[in-house]
């Protein structure tokens, strides 16, 4: 089943002032619904591109149909006929895509807060530009990010390249692997290694079986309750502490801040 629908009839517009809180720093003077559906069959992969906005994503929709709705928000009329929400198919993937057109001047605003639902564990690609992400009961998942923060709980594995925003993931099965320029990181409960490039920023990781660090520019590094090994490559500046874990815990490089550790089943390896 193919299906491609671009809904924002001029009927149901609602031309007001401020009918909505203006979340990304404009107007919100017209307001509408898009959305669209797609049969699961012979689908074994979701792809969605967003832009501004908020987006959320839930498994464990009921049936064999995926939906993404949304709510767009612009500051005119000819903003509001120009943006478009896609659910498509290409061969064994379902492709859900946002376009919004491009704002100027002053309070110039358009954003679509888009909500996907399908059926658990299917494998999901995340592109998206601008605004908070939640994502919950998916398979395998990349994330693309620009900014926002980031929320996702129970997901098979997980890829995230994020430019800002805090991140918060909890419940991966698999392996994490993060590459972040700034905001705080705090994951839990992950089944896999957990890899973490990051250039600023707290990171606070526990309930974990494998820590490495690859790069950490600044901010803290909390590491506990790790079943194997913790490495840090190469720390800039902030503390260190590490606390209950089953292997070697081992720092290479190490800018400023102090190093704590305890609890630690295997050796200890710290710079000079």
């Amino acid at each position: 089943m193919r299906r491609r629908e671009v809904l924002f009839p001029i009927a149901t517009l609602v031309l007001t002032a401020g009918c909505i809180g203006p979340a990304f720093g404009g107007d919100c003077r017209v307001e509408g619904d898009l959305s669209g559906s797609i049969d699961t069959d012979g689908i074994t992969r979701v792809e969605i591109t967003a832009q501004a906005g908020r987006l959320e994503v839930f498994g464990g929709a009921p049936g064999s149909t995926i939906t993404a709705e949304g709510r767009l928000c612009a500051s005119k009329q000819s903003y509001a006929d120009d943006a478009s929400l896609e659910v498509t198919r290409r061969g064994d993937t379902a492709v859900i895509r946002v376009d919004l057109p491009k704002t100027s001047g002053w309070n110039a605003n358009a954003y679509l807060d888009l909500r996907v639902d399908l059926p658990s564990d299917l494998p999901v690609e995340i592109d998206d530009s601008s605004g908070d992400l939640e994502v919950r009961d998916v398979g395998a998942l990349t994330v693309r990010d620009s900014s926002g923060n980031i929320d996702i709980q129970r997901a098979a594995s997980l890829e995230i390249e994020d430019g800002s925003g805090d991140i918060d993931i909890a419940d991966i099965a698999g392996d994490v692997e993060i590459e972040d320029g700034s905001g705080n990181i705090d994951a839990s409960q992950i089944g896999g290694v957990v890899r973490v490039d990051d250039n600023s920023g707290d990171i606070d990781v526990s309930r974990v079986s494998q820590v490495i660090v690859e790069n950490d520019g600044s901010g803290n590094i909390d590491i506990r309750d790790v079943d194997r090994d913790v490495l840090v490559r190469e720390d800039g500046s902030g503390d260190i502490r590490v606390r209950n874990a089953g292997g070697d815990v081992t720092v290479d490089r190490d800018g400023s801040g102090s190093i704590v550790t305890s609890d630690i089943g295997g050796r200890v390896s710290k710079p000079d």
